[in-house]
């Protein structure tokens, strides 16, 4: 089963040591369905740009 995440819907945000530059903001999101946690670096200014990713939960489950 695939599973629709927005962009809007993260979770929570943390700050990352990086190289250039040394600190980089990453949102972490929550898949509702398998609970495994996706991580994407903010890398724009101003909003959150449109649009979703796919989390890909039964090809986890079929390797299992």
């Amino acid at each position: 089963m695939t599973t629709i995440i927005n962009f809007n819907s993260y979770n929570r945000t943390e700050r990352r040591r990086g190289f250039q530059p040394p600190w980089h903001t990453v949102l972490i999101y929550k898949c509702p369905n398998c609970g495994r946690e996706h991580f994407v670096k903010k890398n724009w200014n101003g909003s959150m740009p449109p649009g979703a990713f796919v989390c890909e939960c039964d090809k986890e489950e079929t390797h299992a």
